[in-house]
Parts: C-alpha cells; structure tokens; sequence
C-alpha cells in the first residue's frame, strides 16, 4: 500500500509538471502571437503614413496604444502624424509624452524642432533637431523623418541657420566681480541602462558644489539655471549638449559653461568634463576621472574639480558690467 502512494503521488507530480509545461508554452505561444500581431500592426501604420494615408495610418496606432499602452513608435507615429496634420497642439503633448518614456527618441525631438520653430524659440528648436539627428537610427532616416524634413525643407534650413540671438531669452546674470562666471550643465549619461539615468545630473550638482567651494569661480545657482530652461522649453531634451549650452551661456551674458558626460567602463564609472567659453565655443580646460563605485562619486568629483580650478586662470572674465533682468 505504501509503495502504491508512492508511486501514485510521483504519478501525479509528472502530470502537473507535465502541465506547467504545457500551460508555459501555451503562454509563451500567445506572448509570440500577439507580438507579432503588433509588429505587423506596426508595419501596416508605417505603410499607410508614407502613402499620404494620415486618417487610416492615425487610427492603427491608435488600436496598437489601446492593446499595450507603452508602444512607444505609436506614441512616436501619432505625434509626428498629428505634426503633419499640423494639429501642433496635439503634436507637442504627445512628442512631451515620448520624451518622458524616452529621452532619445528621434521622431518626437524633430517633431518639437518644428513646433518651436514655429514659435520663434530658437533655442529650444535647435537643440531638439540636433538631438533628433544624433539619436535617429539609420532606418528613422530613410523612412519617417526624412518624410518630415521632405515636407519641411524650408523650415529645417531656417532651423539650421537661425542663431541663438533669435531667441527670446531676456535675462542677464550678475557677473560682477574678478572671478570668472559659470554655469554648470547636466551632463551627458552615455549608459543604456534606466537605473542609471539620473547619474549625470547628480554628478554635475555635486560639482557644482565643489566649484563654489574652490572659492576660483562665480557658479550661476541650480534653481536659476533650471527655470531659464524650463521657460525655453530645454527641461525635456535631457542633458544639454555643448552647443546649445554655449547658445545659453552667450545669452545669459556668463564666461564659460561647464558640460561634461559619464559612463560605466570595465566596472567603474568615468567622469568627463569641460569648461568652454560662452562667447566662442573654444574649451579651455578638460579633466577627467573615474570612480571603482557609487559610494565614491563625491571624492572622484571634488578631484574633478581640483583638476578643473587648477586652470581657472585660462578663462577669461570678459562680462563683469552685466547686469540680471527679467
């Protein structure tokens, strides 16, 4: 009787092991099914939007959002189908709503690159159209966004030839004083991963930090520089590149602005930095360093900026009679 329970309880343990497999396959199958439903949904959108079928391209991705809302192409499609349609309004919500889930995405950052154009923020439309060439794919180039660039050609040349001059940013800071004046950037987070997104933005506060305490800089205050960005419209772009970081400093009547990037390489994480001039765009010094981990970013940052103030005397103060306005 005993040997007959336990044959009979392995019995049974084979067939529920049995049927996990069975149900995991079932699963696995369904998963496979529905995804390559969405890719040919996907496929049939971009079809109909490079025929002139906006209405019909439009409501696929509509149907793919409805099934999985974090698709992020049908996010992408119906900004750059509404910007086509020159629903601007609906264009920049949604193009907002890409960059939120993802900070490279090509097709939403030209599709702000015209809207701000548009509204005569140069800044903002400069910064998003370099940004949308940088992270553009070679497959977004020869498809979706040359569809754009095609039907906009006069308004991306103009893009492209505008100066910083033509925004509409109207403050100066105080830069009295012997000490050259600076602002630093968020820098650049060169790693894939999303739990280490914020990392630039935390190293160039900690900077910061560091560069008042030096006593060799004037340091433009964190506050102040995010709400400049926030009214020009740059707080979604994600670390400010070097160029437009200049068009920044320039305007703002500054010497110099910091920029930088950060990366994981061979498990440790290295710290790039610039100081450039606000009037030309020349570097004036460069430093790097590297930290074995998190826990000692703060030392790895204040001997970036030892290395930074060691050549403070390089930039030139050149703006000391400017004055702050609004």
């Amino acid at each position: 009787m005993k040997r007959l329970n336990v044959t009979l309880t392995v019995f049974i343990l084979l067939v529920i092991g049995h049927s996990l497999l069975v149900s995991g396959q079932n699963v696995s199958t369904v998963s496979q099914i529905q995804s390559d439903q969405k890719q040919q949904a996907i496929k049939k959108g971009l079809r109909l939007f490079k025929a002139g079928e906006l209405d019909e391209s439009e409501e696929v991705f509509k149907k793919i959002l409805r099934r999985d809302k974090n698709t992020l192409i049908a996010k992408e499609m119906l900004a750059v189908i509404s910007y086509r349609k020159q629903d601007y309004v609906s264009a920049e919500k949604l193009a907002r709503i890409c960059l939120n889930q993802n900070r490279k995405s090509a097709k939403a950052h030209l599709v702000l690159a015209g809207i701000y154009r548009e509204k005569g923020n140069m800044l903002a439309s400069r910064d998003h159209l370099r940004k949308s060439k940088k992270y553009a794919t070679a497959r977004e180039k020869e498809t979706v966004l040359q569809y754009i660039q095609k039907d906009n050609k006069t308004l991306m040349e103009q893009i492209e030839k505008s100066s910083a001059k033509e925004s509409n940013l109207n403050y100066k800071v105080p830069t009295a004083g012997e000490l050259p004046y600076i602002a630093v950037f968020t820098f650049e987070d060169t790693n894939e991963e999303e739990d280490r997104e914020g990392l630039g933005k935390t190293i160039s506060e900690m900077l910061a930090t560091a560069l008042i305490q030096s006593n060799r800089f004037q340091v433009l205050e964190r506050s102040q520089l995010d709400k400049i960005l926030e009214e020009q419209a740059l707080e979604l772009t994600g670390a400010i590149d070097e160029e437009t970081a200049v068009d920044v400093g320039k305007l703002l009547g500054i010497d110099a602005v910091v920029v930088g990037s950060t990366r994981f390489l061979k498990n440790q994480i290295e710290i790039d930095a610039r100081i450039v001039d606000a009037e030309n765009g020349k570097a004036h010094v460069a430093a790097g360093v590297s930290a074995t981990d998190e826990s000692k970013l703060r030392k790895a940052v204040n001997e970036l900026a030892r290395k930074l103030t060691a050549d403070a005397d390089k930039i030139p103060v050149q703006r000391a009679d400017s004055t702050l306005s609004n």
